[in-house]
């Protein structure tokens, strides 16, 4: 399942039911995914501000890394905060390995509606192909890594004619920890062996380029789509149900207190285990099975 919008990002605005990342580029009122506003950019890079959320990194933050910024030794797009980096990598085409290929035109040049910008005062950047667009356009996706820094060995590199303006994140630091994205690639090489995927019917999973990927990796990846509702299939909706109906008339101030609720409701069941083997015998399945 598809990880829950971050806390943090509750307040920014949705495209297409995603989250438009804070160093997004808006043009004609529209976000452009992939492109980002080189102002907002510059600022998160100095004021050290989460891409995502635009809010202050804290104790930690997440850099997204090619081989490419391994050789040159920084990242050049701004940090992601822990809670904001799975949110990304699970939703973002390149990283969750849905695009498998670099585009072959600049983003702009497809935005919107299929039209170039027209409209001489706008001050969206140029539509050329820069020195990057060109050297990856059409070529096959890299393989992305997300690493785990202490904000306290947080360093900028400048550019190399002009210091005042970083060129991306240091990565001659020491780093707390690595994984690789997607996930799928890690777990593969982890498990040695093709991968079974038993997931719902969340809009997210029925979305074609998902189905593309799927058919497309049909060699390692199999799913299975559990219908709509299926408690006889899927203990775990029993559990939920049983979750709903403690707190379905809870009258909530915030989100932090429908998570409480939930948190305690589950905790509850933990010590009831009559109750959770109720769910489970009425899959007809059970335990090591």
């Amino acid at each position: 399942m598809s990880p829950a919008i971050p806390v943090r990002c509750l307040a920014r605005p949705l495209a297409g039911g995603l989250v438009v990342p804070w160093v997004s580029l808006i043009h004609n009122g529209h976000a452009v995914f992939g492109s980002l506003d080189a102002d907002r950019a510059r600022r998160a890079f100095l004021q050290r501000l989460c891409q995502i959320c635009g809010q202050p990194l804290q104790e930690r933050f997440f850099v997204i890394v090619r081989p490419a910024d391994q050789q040159q030794g920084y990242s050049p797009e701004p940090a992601l905060h822990p809670e904001c980096q799975p949110y990304t990598a699970a939703n973002c085409p390149m990283l969750n390995g849905i695009a498998t290929h670099y585009r072959t035109r600049p983003v702009l040049a497809s935005h919107p509606a299929g039209r170039p910008c027209t409209d001489p005062s706008c001050p969206c950047p140029a539509q050329a192909h820069d020195k990057g667009h060109t050297a990856r356009s059409g070529r096959p996706a890299d393989r992305y890594e997300a690493w785990m820094i202490a904000t306290r060995h947080y360093q900028l590199v400048p550019h190399q004619n002009a210091p005042d303006l970083p060129v991306g994140i240091s990565l001659n630091v020491p780093v707390l920890r690595k994984a690789v994205l997607p996930a799928d690639h890690a777990a593969r090489i982890q498990l040695g062996g093709p991968i079974v995927l038993v997931w719902d019917n969340v809009r997210l999973h029925l979305t074609k380029p998902l189905r593309e990927f799927i058919e497309a990796n049909a060699e390692w990846l199999t799913v299975v789509q559990l219908p709509t509702y299926a408690p006889d299939l899927n203990p775990t909706e029993g559990v939920w149900s049983l979750v709903k109906r403690d707190i379905g008339n809870l009258a909530a101030a915030n989100l932090s207190q429908v998570t409480r609720a939930v948190k305690h409701r589950l905790k509850t069941l933990q010590y009831r285990p009559d109750v959770i083997d109720g769910c489970l015998a009425g899959t007809g399945l059970a335990l090591g099975t």
